[in-house]
């Protein structure tokens, strides 16, 4: 999310004057929205994170954009089984990708709105589009950050060429990923979008 803002200049990039800010930069960033009172709880609950292991999650994620004036919205999908938290989701995250400037009839939607930050127990992930197969399996576009990008993808990318299906695979979470969990939460940032 750091890298949107700062690659996008997106309120709140002036923040990170040098380059992606590093874990322990984001840590510092947190601990001060604590200090200011914005999402407070979360020091209480995670005893702090400043020069830890803690993984940062949602409610860490929400002090640190709050503290930078990003407006941000967060969702949380929580059922007792994991396919109605599925489906809850992959409709919140498509209805979502819908609403950005797209051209009619393409294949490919490329949108300017900025990703999602999407947490799941354990583990958070960048959502940076949703895929909808010809019979309406749907798959999440993301960007995980235990994974780096593959020479082929970015032999690819930096020529712009069509992406082979297979290319795509570790940036799929489908429909077997998502079974494993009961609960969801994600973080969007509140954008204006303006239409002719």
């Amino acid at each position: 999310m750091t890298s949107y803002i700062v690659g996008a200049k997106f309120p709140g990039h002036e923040a990170f004057p040098k380059d992606l800010p590093s874990v322990f930069d984001l840590q510092n960033l947190i601990e001060s929205a604590w200090d200011k009172g914005i999402n407070s709880r979360g020091r209480i609950e995670t005893g702090g994170i400043r020069l830890t292991r803690k993984y940062i999650g949602t409610p860490e994620a929400v002090a640190l954009f709050q503290s930078l004036s990003i407006p941000c919205s967060i969702n949380a999908f929580k059922h007792k089984t994991p396919e109605k938290s599925r489906d809850a989701l992959l409709r919140d995250v498509e209805h979502y990708f819908s609403k950005g400037f797209y051209l009619p009839g393409q294949k490919v939607r490329s949108t300017t709105l900025p990703p999602i930050y999407w947490q799941h127990p354990g583990h958070s992930l960048t959502i940076v589009g949703i895929e909808k197969t010809t019979t309406g399996e749907m798959n999440l576009l993301v960007f995980d950050p235990i994974f780096r990008n593959g020479s082929t993808m970015t032999r690819f990318v930096s020529r712009q060429q069509r992406l082979d299906d297979q290319l795509l695979r570790p940036y799929r979470r489908g429909t077997r990923y998502l079974a494993r969990y009961r609960a969801f939460e994600i973080l969007k940032f509140v954008v204006c979008l303006f239409t002719a």
